[in-house]
């Protein structure tokens, strides 16, 4: 008897472990985001991680990725790091909403690999 519950408990917990493990661009928001590209111009995304999904201020939270894509976030609250460095891997790109703020209060280091660079590209959302 005890035994059928124990694979259960195991059959739950690595269901569990296995949804930890899912990369964060799963959960990615899909409703589009309007901002404006460096021309000004009024664009649209809608393939993007919203704050909410955001890495927590811990040990060495990272923005983008190695896998050679963009990797849009959008800053639908305000985001404080204030006790770690923002690490960027890759394309980052921030689309700023409006009246939000990123504060990375030790900086933000871009740590390029060896088959790209790092960039961090900041958009607005309007010019309020």
């Amino acid at each position: 008897m005890l035994k059928g519950k124990t694979i259960t408990l195991l059959a739950a917990l690595s269901v569990v472990v296995g949804l930890l493990m899912i990369p964060a661009a799963v959960f990615a928001d899909s409703a589009p985001v309007k901002y404006l590209d460096e021309n000004g111009t009024e664009c649209t995304v809608d393939n993007y991680i919203s704050a909410a999904n955001w890495p927590k201020d811990e040990p060495y939270p990272v923005l983008g990725g190695t896998d050679g894509k963009v990797h849009w976030y959008v800053l639908d609250k305000d985001v404080t790091y204030s006790q770690h460095r923002l690490t960027i891997l890759g394309q980052a790109r921030v689309i700023l909403k409006d009246g939000c703020k990123l504060n990375a209060t030790h900086g933000i280091r871009m740590a390029a690999n060896r088959s790209e660079g790092a960039s961090l590209t900041v958009y607005a959302q309007s010019t309020d």
